[in-house]
């Protein structure tokens, strides 16, 4: 990636009349690279500031099921995302590696390009994602034995113990809408453009920049420690858990308001309430989350890590070792 924040030359948007076919090009192995020839798209299922996503099926081989995003090359260079793009594609080729992959987080199948695309080809999520599937449920929202199975993958795919924070990546956008649900009923978290890598040296951000443009993730699920502008933890990660638990089981978000500024107040002063049909031992575990000193929250280094979370009496009776194994609690068809 260069150094001064743009392209590469050979990443760059080129001409026609000094574009090399894609069909050319090779990996550093010398294998021929895929392209888009390579596979048939079936639809649009997403779209994003930079990018949109389609279903699509190999042509050759295993025809593999895939999302293809699509990423605009001028858009990124012009909302000045060059670094997050290529952020993205490190933290997901070093999480789709033999040894440090897993079933509960989205898989980087190829990457390639064009004259005007980068792409990225991604394991497929048949049923859409977990807040789509919600909606579907009685009363939109899930049951405590199927919200305690949907957090369960999530924390795996998230905690120290193995995977996300075990890298030293947060993901920093965990939300319904980024937790997909695979055809045999699994989730895998997915969306990585707002990770951060803790080992990589901060970006020099330009003062002037409203703090709106650069704070990453969605409002209802930031961590209080992000809005004071505090140094990002794996800890911001498990804040959201904690407020995903809450939706999971009520269907509302825990921080809610008529604006982002409202929600952001919110947030800062822990103003939530627990209806009175949520679990006590759920109960429990969210106010154990939803700490404002993120080294005081249930999960972090500090406070039991990972393991902490697997033993909470919420998680009574899931079976960590054999849970991509554990038959889903819906059917969905």
């Amino acid at each position: 990636m260069a150094e001064d924040g743009l392209i590469p030359e050979n990443m760059r948007p080129t001409s026609s009349s000094n574009y090399v076919n894609p069909d050319a090009q090779v990996d550093e192995h010398g294998n021929r690279m895929k392209t888009m020839t390579d596979y048939e798209v079936l639809k649009e299922i997403g779209e994003g500031s930079f990018s949109v996503v389609y279903a699509a099926r190999e042509k050759a081989g295993q025809k593999r099921e895939a999302a293809i995003k699509t990423c605009f090359k001028k858009q990124i260079i012009k909302l000045g995302k060059v670094a997050s793009v290529f952020r993205e594609k490190r933290v997901l080729q070093t999480l789709s590696e033999a040894e440090s992959c897993s079933p509960f987080i989205v898989q980087l199948m190829a990457t390639f390009q064009d004259e005007s695309h980068l792409y990225f080809v991604l394991s497929y999520a048949k049923y859409g994602d977990l807040l789509q599937v919600q909606m579907k449920q009685p009363g939109r929202k899930f049951t405590k034995e199927e919200t305690k199975f949907y957090a369960a993958e999530l924390w795996m795919a998230l905690s120290d113990l193995a995977h996300i924070h075990g890298h030293d990546f947060v993901h920093l956008d965990v939300k319904l809408e980024n937790i997909l649900v695979k055809s045999d009923g699994h989730t895998m978290l997915s969306d990585f453009g707002c990770v951060k890598d803790l080992n990589e040296k901060d970006e020099k951000l330009d003062p002037r920049i409203r703090h709106s443009a650069i704070m990453p993730g969605t409002a209802q699920y930031v961590s209080p420690e992000i809005l004071q502008r505090d140094p990002v933890t794996p800890s911001c990660d498990i804040w959201a858990f904690g407020v995903v638990i809450y939706q999971l089981l009520t269907g509302k978000h825990c921080f809610h308001d008529e604006s982002e500024y409202l929600i952001f107040k919110r947030i800062q002063k822990l103003l939530y309430k627990f209806p009175d049909d949520f679990p006590e031992d759920a109960k429990d575990l969210v106010e154990k989350i939803l700490v404002l000193q993120p080294t005081e929250r249930l999960g972090a280094v500090e406070n039991g890590g990972g393991e902490a979370v697997t033993k909470h009496s919420f998680f009574e009776g899931v079976d960590w070792d054999k849970l991509h194994e554990t038959q889903p609690p819906i059917t969905l068809e």
